[in-house]
């Protein structure tokens, strides 16, 4: 498999971004917490390692950095925001991404933020530990243990 543009940020997101295997692990999952743990920190690896081109959506970063500061206090969230936009790009939130997202039915409005964020670079999929969240919209939504299989990670 080539590189393909994932948006890995469901991994990260305000309800994962503990399977990074930085925090505690996530509170709730479709699938058990350690496979999802073991597997995303996988997934992360392999943005880092260049073998996904791994984007992150904007509002994720803020997540991120409000809860790490929260659980590590703000110097060190800081430099986690900082490792994590060496290793990710971003998927850019605007205006039109925000119409767009009212526009769809679903239950997570960050989430269908998160969605549109993705259509509009074009991305290849979304990986989350929670696909029931992500309404179908013909964007392939991946559990990380898809890609860790398709990446032969195992």
């Amino acid at each position: 498999m080539g590189q393909r543009s994932l948006i890995t940020v469901a991994i990260l997101s305000k309800n994962t971004f503990e399977a990074s295997a930085r925090y505690k692990r996530p509170a709730r999952c479709d699938v058990g917490s350690e496979t999802v743990f073991s597997d995303s920190a996988k997934v992360v690896a392999a943005a880092e390692t260049g073998r996904i081109d791994g984007i992150l959506c904007a509002t994720t970063i803020t997540t991120i950095h409000y809860l790490a500061s929260k659980a590590l206090g703000a110097k060190s969230a800081a430099k986690e925001i900082s490792s994590l936009l060496q290793i990710f790009r971003i998927a850019p939130v605007n205006e039109t991404v925000l119409k767009a997202a009212l526009q769809i039915q679903g239950r997570d409005y960050e989430d269908l933020v998160l969605l549109e964020a993705a259509r509009a670079i074009r991305a290849d999929g979304i990986v989350t530990r929670n696909p029931r969240d992500f309404p179908t919209t013909g964007l392939p939504v991946h559990l990380p243990a898809d890609i860790v299989a398709m990446l032969e990670l195992r």
